[in-house]
């Protein structure tokens, strides 16, 4: 050390730590589609809504990758609105 530093250069004392490495996630084996699958009439939600949230799927606003399970979606939600729409 020369007289002006007071302490030792960081290279002397910097200890190295391991790089932070996530643990890997497992395979996704859902159906895609279990955000509605459990979805009844008895959920109470309008039938309106449920038909403007099928009419937002169809859009496909996140391209192909994703198309076939909105369309999945758009139909389970299309269907409990009009199981809603008979019940009523």
């Amino acid at each position: 050390m020369t007289r002006r530093q007071t302490t030792a250069p960081r290279s002397q004392t910097a200890t190295t730590t391991p790089a932070y490495a996530p643990s890997p996630k497992p395979p996704y084996t859902g159906s895609g589609t279990e955000v509605v699958d459990g979805l009844t009439v008895t959920h109470g939600a309008p039938a309106e809504r449920l038909i403007a949230v099928a009419r937002w799927h169809e859009r496909d606003r996140f391209g192909r990758e994703r198309q076939g399970r909105h369309e999945k979606i758009a139909a389970r939600l299309r269907q409990v609105a009009n199981d809603n729409g008979r019940a009523a």
